[in-house]
């Protein structure tokens, strides 16, 4: 059985705080309707999934930060489908930016385990 590394608790952690605080701001007032779940727990779910997909082991390090962009479009259109969100250029700019960042932030996991190995 493969040891859990102390990054992968760290990312894990990360990604659970999000999706606490996203569902936690999501239920407060004066906020746009369902941004929350959109800016932190999208990320945050696509984060927790990063630490799954670090066991595995790719051929090619740019095929990691690829899948997990495509993770969070995918988030963002199961909320926009599902709870729905105003969909306007500047939460557009916003929701690429938080979707590079956080494939910037599970890539940077995934090579601090890689390095670890």
């Amino acid at each position: 059985m493969k040891r859990i590394s102390s990054f992968s608790i760290l990312q894990l952690a990360m990604g659970l705080l999000l999706v606490v605080l996203g569902y936690m701001l999501n239920e407060g007032e004066g906020f746009l309707e369902n941004a929350p779940l959109v800016f932190c727990v999208v990320p945050g779910m696509v984060i927790i999934f990063g630490v799954l997909i670090n066991a595995i082991e790719f051929k090619r390090d740019w095929i990691y930060p690829i899948l997990m962009i495509l993770c969070c479009v995918i988030g963002y259109g199961v909320v926009y489908y599902t709870r729905g969100f105003e969909l306007n250029k500047p939460n557009l700019i916003v929701m690429t930016i938080i979707g590079a960042l956080t494939a910037l932030i599970s890539t940077l996991f995934q090579l601090l385990n890689v390095m670890k190995k």
